[in-house]
Formats: C-alpha cells, structure tokens, sequence
C-alpha cells in the first residue's frame, strides 16, 4: 500500500502550489491571504514596456528628423500609461479585501484579519470544520471554514475547478487533519463522503506513522550530530504523530510501539508492546518488540517463542531479518544464515539486498571470530563484494574484512579510492591506519591516517545521547591503542607511551 506522507509547512500566503496538510501544535499557520494583485511581476512588464514605448518614439522621431520631440512625445505618454497603472493598483489595494487566517497554537486563539481590522477568538470555541462549496455561479470553488460561535471564518479556499468534487479533495486532508489535531467534527457535503478522499482510519493512521518514522529518523540525525536541542523536538514531533495516529485508530499497534520506543522508559515501552497486542495479538511488529525486551531479559526461550510466531504469521524480510539477528546475537550461527538466505530470496529490490548481504557478511565473520575457521571469514569477504556491486557505499566494510585477511594491498587502494572521492570520515581514515600499521612497512602513513582519523573524531560535536558518547569515547581510545602500537613499531616509545595513558582515560576498560 503506497503510504501518505504528510508534511509540515508555515504557509503565509494563499499563492501555493500544494495544500497545507500539518497543523500540528507549534507550527504557525497562515492561509488564505488574498492579495489584489501581483505587483511584482507586474510592475516589472509595464516598467519594461514604458520604456520599450519611450525607445520607440525617439527612434520613430530620429528617422523623422525630430528626435528629441519623438523622446517627449514618448515620455508623456509613458507617464500618463504609468499614472493609470498606479491608479489601477491603488483601487485594487482599496476595493479588494486581503483576507487572512492565522491559528496561533501558542495563544490557543484563531486571528482573523480582513484589510486592517482583526478579529481574534478562542480556540476551545472552535465547533465544526466545514468543508463548504460556493454557491452559483462559483461552481468549482471549495472553501474549508472554521465555525466559531455562530460565525464562519474561512481558512482555505481552492482556485477554480473543473468540478466541485474536484475542489473537495484538493481540500479534504488538510480539513481533516487540522479536525483531528483539534478533535473537532468535520462536516462536508453529503454527496461527497470525506473517507472516499482520505482513505480509511488505519490508512490514515499508518500515514501518521510514516510521517512520525520521518521525523525520528530526523531525531537520530541530529543525536549524532551532537545537537540534543534539535533531537528533542523531533522526538516530540515524531510523538505528536504518533499520538494522533493512535486517536485515529486505537486497533492500530503501530504507534503504539512507536510511542514505547520513544519513552526513553523500559517499562513504559513494555506496557506500550503489551497494550499493542491486546489491540492486535497477531501482529509480527508487537511479537519481535516483546521478543526483543524477553531476550534484553535473558527469557531467550520466551524471545525464541515469539521470534518464531511472529515468523510464522508473516514470513517476509522484516520478520525474517530480526529473527537472523537474535541467532547471531546468541551465537547462532547457522540458524542465523539461514534466515538470512531465506530473505535474500524474498528481497524486493537491490538495496535491500545490499543491506541483507552486509548483514549475512557480518554474521560470518562473527562465525570466524567465534570459531577461527578460516572459511566464515572468506564468505564473509565473498557477501560483501557483492554488497558492493549493488551499493558500492559497502567498500568501506569490504576493506574491513580484507585486512582481517591480511589482503593489505587491496584494502588500501580501496580506502584511497573513497577518501580521493568521498568526505573525510574518521572510519576510513581509521581502517587506512589500521591496514598500514598490520601490513608492517610504512609505519608513518600508519601514524598520519590515524593521527587525522583522531582529529576528525576529536572535532565531531559532542553527542547528546549518553550510547553514542559511549561509543565515540571508546572508538576514540582505539584509535589512540593503534597510535601508540605504530609509534612502538616506528621506535618511539615516548610518543607510544602518551598514546597508551590517553587510551585508557578514555576507556580504563
């Protein structure tokens, strides 16, 4: 089912050129602001044509022998088309009403203006939204009115359409978005059933989804760049969604477990995937959320239970891949490859097998480190080539595995390649380090691919999210661990020797 994304505009004027859909608390919305005329382009065609006018008289007058009256003559009546220009702009200003509607989230009031009057009225007063057709000779005009009291405030009117019902649906997500942040009836015309244009209650709901999805994806970006402020209020407007996808339809588990995941609160997020599965206890998305919390528990029996039913009840890539995931975490090996193999052959598209093909390369090589057969470790490397056909962005995990080889030489040509055609990374610059440190001949590229690896990972903005500082701290100290063996090896243990101290204050472990 192809899912609606809704997104969230600060709209300021009525010249749009799609509908608001987000009226989501903290947006400012502003609509239906009717101007009288287009003054900037306009003014600009008539400024171009009075003086195309003017350059025509005087050459008019040149070839007559009369230039500077043809220049007069031209001017004159440049200015007189310019006077009733300006008198036409100043009526239109006048005589046409520029109309706007605001709903101020933060005063909890909808201000309507009209010229230079306005009126203001309490949200909470707000009734109805109605979905209104203009009368004749209007037909094809559709206004979505907020009913305050017992007065009708417009808010978004549609340009001219072929039919009424066309208007109708060019108006109908947002009037039934904004009547269900605010929890108000929605009234539309009988002939025009507003569920016909805005899919059912769980197509809606999962629409909110998605759009929530979005914006903790956005959270995520912004907890990595180290910018919690922006990270915090993704996650309350990923909530917002989420929240209002679980009004829509309380029989959908999705927003549920999506609410869970945001608490930040382990028992929180458990009563969210139980509460998910009285409301749906067939849905594979609620077993691997219990699944998962069963085996972050140690019931890893319970976790295998519900990994198995939630497979059992949808046999698809998702299900599939988290069930691969559990084996490899509990050293299951072969149970894992084989789910992976199971999805490979259920994927879709060749990102997708991309993806399972870098997941199935790391399983194996956990099977190697695991077992130390030499064989995990070379389908390991096989996985990952042809991760890299289909998404050559995987090269970086390739030269991983190959310097885990001992296969230096084509490790660093491939981690040359990416930085002479990518931005610096910290990671690559690592593995460049690391692959010319085990190679064991030139021990100064060693030191200055890691000593910038260091300085990249220095620089990053400090992260927010107390698992992420963990993991930079930890991969800093790394970094420092291998410094310090390539200036052992390059002889010179006073450099090695701060390396080694400044590795353990950053990880004593």
């Amino acid at each position: 089912m192809t899912q609606q994304v809704i997104i969230a505009p600060d709209f300021e004027t009525s010249q749009m050129q799609q509908l608001p859909t987000d009226w989501r608390p903290g947006v400012r919305v502003s609509v239906v602001t009717t101007n009288a005329f287009p003054l900037g382009a306009a003014s600009v065609v008539i400024a171009v044509l009075l003086l195309g006018l003017i350059a025509c008289s005087g050459v008019v007058g040149t070839i007559n022998g009369a230039g500077m009256k043809g220049l007069i003559f031209g001017g004159v009546i440049a200015a007189v088309l310019a006077g009733c220009y300006a008198a036409l702009v100043l009526a239109a200003r006048l005589l046409l009403p520029e109309v706007e509607t605001v709903i101020d989230w933060t005063q909890n009031s909808i201000v309507h203006r009209r010229n230079r009057s306005q009126e203001t009225f309490p949200l909470d007063q707000l009734t109805e939204i109605r979905v209104t057709p203009w009368p004749d000779p209007n037909q094809g005009i559709v206004e979505v009115q907020l009913a305050v009291g017992d007065r009708s405030i417009p808010l978004l009117t549609t340009d001219h359409c072929e039919t009424t019902e066309q208007a109708c649906r060019l108006v109908a997500v947002a009037a039934r978005h904004l009547a269900t942040v605010t929890n108000t009836r929605l009234v539309a015309p009988p002939e025009i059933p507003l569920n016909d244009m805005t899919c059912d209650d769980r197509a809606w709901s999962d629409a909110y989804v998605s759009t929530g999805s979005t914006a903790v994806a956005m959270m995520r970006m912004a907890e990595r760049a180290g910018n919690s402020d922006e990270a915090e209020r993704h996650r309350r407007e990923a909530m917002d969604y989420f929240d209002i996808a679980n009004r829509i339809d309380p029989g959908n588990p999705a927003p549920l477990l999506k609410l869970g995941e945001l608490s930040g609160d382990g028992e929180a997020g458990k009563r969210a995937v139980e509460q998910a599965l009285a409301a749906d206890p067939d849905s594979p998305d609620a077993l691997i959320q219990l699944a998962k919390i069963q085996d972050r528990d140690g019931d890893t029996d319970l976790a295998k239970q519900n990994y198995d039913r939630a497979v059992s009840i949808d046999r698809c890539v998702e299900t599939l891949q988290a069930r691969a995931l559990f084996f490899q975490i509990n050293d299951r090996f072969d149970e894992a490859v084989n789910d992976f193999d199971d999805a490979m052959e259920r994927a879709s598209d060749d990102d997708e097998r991309a993806s399972l093909l870098d997941m199935r390369s790391d399983c194996y090589r956990e099977w190697f480190d695991s077992s130390d057969d030499r064989r995990h470790l070379e389908r390991a490397i096989k996985d990952a080539r042809k991760a890299v056909s289909l998404d050559p962005d995987q090269s970086r995990n390739l030269a991983n595995l190959l310097i885990d080889a001992e296969e230096y030489t084509e490790a660093i040509e491939i981690l040359d390649d990416w930085i002479m055609n990518e931005e610096e990374d910290a990671y690559v610059f690592g593995l460049l380090g690391r692959a010319f440190l085990r190679q064991g001949i030139d021990m100064d590229s060693a030191i200055f691919h890691l000593t910038r690896a260091i300085e990249i990972e220095e620089a990053a903005p400090q992260i927010s999210d107390p698992g992420w500082q963990d993991m930079q701290r930890r991969s800093l100290s790394y970094l420092y661990s291998l410094r310090s063996e390539a200036h052992q090896k390059n002889k010179d243990s006073e450099a090695s020797r701060r390396d080694i101290e400044t590795s353990r204050k950053l990880d004593p472990q």
